[in-house]
């Protein structure tokens, strides 16, 4: 699953680099010690128990960057319904797709990536985790 970047950095999301950073990213994901058993468990142990996930990811991507309309699932949803998820969790998976879209991607691509995570990730966590009297913490907008 994980595809190396063959050194050239993607300017644009287009179909084909939607996937490339989508698929490096899951690389990091399956293999990462806090987020991989809670995927594995979700989506499976083999790569090949993948490529339905895989697929889901790339038209939710082209939705979010290309506003193509492909994606038509409800993330709230699937979110809610997995289990040993922990709001911390969501740091993490922040951290690991910085790390994916600053290798796949310039810079101001990158950083466009990156706020829709964030943008995404707060309202999943709220979805997730927020309890009205509860202290609650937002994610951090990425840095200037």
């Amino acid at each position: 699953m994980t595809e190396q970047n063959p050194g050239l950095l993607d300017a644009e999301a287009n179909d084909q680099s939607i996937k490339r950073l989508v698929d490096h990213f899951y690389g990091k994901v399956i293999d990462d010690d806090l987020l991989g058993p809670i995927f594995r468990r979700a989506i499976g142990e083999k790569l090949e128990d993948w490529s339905t996930h895989l697929a889901t990811m790339y038209r939710f991507w082209s939705s979010v960057m290309q506003c193509s309309g492909r994606y038509k699932g409800n993330p709230m949803k699937a979110h809610k319904d997995l289990s040993g998820v922990e709001p911390h969790f969501f740091d993490r998976w922040l951290a690991l797709w910085d790390e994916a879209t600053g290798e796949c991607c310039e810079e101001e691509l990158a950083n466009i990536y990156r706020q829709k995570a964030r943008n995404i990730a707060n309202s999943l966590k709220m979805a997730m985790f927020y309890q009205p009297g509860q202290p609650f913490a937002p994610i951090r907008a990425v840095p200037a």
